[in-house]
This record gives C-alpha cells, structure tokens and sequence, in this order.
C-alpha cells in the first residue's frame, strides 16, 4: 500500500488513482521539485512491498508554494 508523506495534515494515508493530494504529499523534498512537476512523474517507496513505484499526476492547481500545488493521481506502476 504506497502511502502519503504526511504533508500539511501528518497523517499518512493510502494513495489512490483519481485522487487530488497536494504535491509535499507526495514529494519527500529530495531531488528538484519543479522538474518532477513537470514530468508530472514521481518515484516513492512502497514499505509493504519494499520496492518503488511511479506515481503519475496532473497538475490540477499550482502554488506559490511548490508543496501546495494540487495534483492529481492518474496511474501507479
């Protein structure tokens, strides 16, 4: 189950296709956060599977602030 960062609300909770997170939910601040917004792609470890998925997204609403910039989930492999 690949899981937020806890970003703005410190709980985690699972990520799913479709839905909208703010961007710091899925980013952990490592690597340029303006180009994986860009390619609208993000690589995040998976606890229970111990393995990293791709997190696909849209860009539904940008921020001043890169962590709140809105995405939405469109694949996960």
């Amino acid at each position: 189950m690949l899981m937020t960062e806890g970003y703005k609300y410190l709980s985690k909770e699972e990520i799913k296709i479709g839905e909208e997170y703010y961007f710091g939910q899925l980013w952990d601040e490592t690597g340029d956060g303006e180009e994986l917004l860009e390619s609208r792609c993000i690589a995040m470890y998976d606890q229970e599977i111990c393995d990293w998925l791709v997190v696909n997204f849209d860009v539904v609403v940008n921020a001043d602030d890169i962590l709140g910039t809105i995405v939405k989930v469109t694949s996960v492999y």
